[in-house]
C-alpha cells in the first residue's frame, strides 16, 4: 500500500476531476486528470509525484483567493490512475478511470490513424465513458 497514492486519491475523490478532452479538433479525445486548489503547494507536491503541469486560474472576483489546477494528459494520466485506482472511493470516478486503464490503451493507435470500425469503436466508447450508452462495443 503506498499511503502517498492513497492519500492523493483521497484528494481526487473530494476536488479531481477525470474526462476526456480535444486538444485539437481533428483528432479523438485523449485522457486528462485536474484537480483545482488554492494551495500551490500542494499542487506541486502532485506535478513532483506524478508529473503533468501546473496552470494558474483566472480570479472572478478581487476577493476571490487565487486557484491553480494541475493536469496530466494521455500517458502520464493513464499512469497516475493506474496507481491510485485502488483507494478511488466515488463510483463514478472509478468507473472512468476503470475504462481508461483496461479499454482506452487497447482502442487507442498510436499514430492516430483509424479504420471505419475503430473509429466506430472509439466513438462508441467515447458514448460509453460520458453515460450515453452502456456498452463501448455498440
Amino acid at each position: 500500500m503506498s499511503l502517498v497514492d492513497a492519500y492523493t486519491a483521497g484528494l481526487f475523490d473530494g476536488e479531481g476531476t477525470v474526462t476526456l478532452c480535444k486538444k485539437q479538433a481533428r483528432e479523438f479525445r485523449a485522457p486528462i486528470v485536474q484537480l483545482a486548489s488554492t494551495s500551490l503547494e500542494l499542487l506541486e507536491f502532485l506535478k513532483g509525484e506524478y508529473g503533468g503541469y501546473i496552470s494558474k486560474t483566472t480570479k472572478r472576483e478581487e476577493h476571490h483567493k487565487q486557484a491553480w489546477i494541475w493536469s496530466c494528459i494521455y500517458v502520464k494520466a493513464i499512469n497516475f490512475f493506474k496507481r491510485i485506482y485502488p483507494y478511488i472511493k466515488e463510483a463514478a470516478k472509478r468507473e472512468r478511470i476503470r475504462l481508461l486503464i483496461e479499454v482506452y490503451p487497447q482502442i487507442t493507435r498510436r499514430n492516430g490513424k483509424y479504420t471505419a470500425d475503430e473509429k466506430k469503436v472509439k466513438l462508441a466508447f467515447e458514448r460509453t465513458f460520458f453515460g450515453e450508452s452502456k456498452s463501448w462495443r455498440k
